[in-house]
């Protein structure tokens, strides 16, 4: 593909559906293994990226070509990086490398600060590279289902494995002050990024969470939805099975059968109707 692309979302807003549709429609069109998706690289760097085969590099080794492994940290047995340690210039080696061998990356702003997340736009405009802004207008439904992956360790259910885990899990119950703490960070968040984007006068997509993926949608709509998401940024729409299973309606995570398994979700909805838009 010419066109390198940035997803970037809050958490469920549909950033992983999305990516994995673009991963299956650049394994159709390159058979070169550097022309890939790759999923987090700045919030999860010790994760190997999904790809196809196992092929590719492991996100840890970009912060190496990049000579960014001193700003690794060791908590126990885990090693992260700490981005907000990254200076501007360095942010942007890396991006040099991960942009070298992949032609997209899904980054989700929730665990990394503002002025870094607004450092990747700019990214993106001095490069050139396709802007997808993912967003969703129901915040309560997007703060629920985040608590509830939280809780079965599982965050989307494109695999039979995890759907099965899923339908499976057993619920706690979900403080309200977990749910207004949620709802809070994501309400001041709302609109940041879009106002950041539009005074730079940066050219970005913004993909609407209840106009592709919501449950009432079905598999033509969503279908149609990311076709014109392949239009913006001039990627062809090649069909698979891969993609029409990550469009399917079945693939939505929770359902009222799986919130109605929630202890305490009478007085959830009864928070919801009394504080959220």
């Amino acid at each position: 593909m010419n066109n390198k692309v940035l997803i970037f979302g809050g958490a469920r807003t549909g950033t992983t559906t999305l990516s994995h549709c673009l991963r299956s429609i650049a394994y159709s069109v390159s058979e070169k293994t550097k022309n890939l998706v790759i999923d987090e690289p700045l919030n999860h760097p010790m994760r190997k990226p999904r790809l196809h085969e196992n092929n590719g590099y492991n996100i840890i080794k970009c912060f190496e070509e990049a000579k960014l492994l001193h700003k690794f940290v060791v908590n126990g047995d885990d090693v992260e990086l700490i981005v907000s340690r990254l200076t501007a210039g360095e942010l942007y080696r890396v991006l040099d490398v991960l942009y070298e061998k992949y032609d997209c990356i899904k980054h989700v702003h929730d665990t990394v600060f503002q002025m870094n997340n607004k450092l990747l736009f700019d990214y993106a405009a001095d490069n050139n590279i396709k802007v997808l802004y993912l967003y969703r207008d129901d915040l309560f439904s997007m703060c629920l289902s985040k608590c509830m992956c939280a809780q079965s360790g599982k965050w989307h259910t494109l695999r039979s494995a995890d759907r099965e885990a899923v339908d499976e899990a057993v619920y706690e119950p979900i403080p309200i002050s977990k749910l207004q703490n949620t709802y809070n960070r994501f309400n001041l968040s709302r609109d940041v990024y879009t106002k950041y984007l539009n005074s730079k006068g940066i050219d970005y997509y913004k993909i609407r969470y209840e106009d592709f993926l919501h449950q009432d949608n079905d598999i033509e709509s969503r279908i149609n939805a990311f076709k014109i998401i392949l239009s913006y940024i001039e990627w062809p729409y090649v069909e698979s099975d891969y993609i029409l299973k990550a469009l399917s309606p079945d693939t939505k995570q929770y359902t009222d059968k799986h919130y109605d398994k929630i202890p305490n979700i009478k007085e959830i909805y009864e928070w919801r109707d009394n504080n959220c838009e």
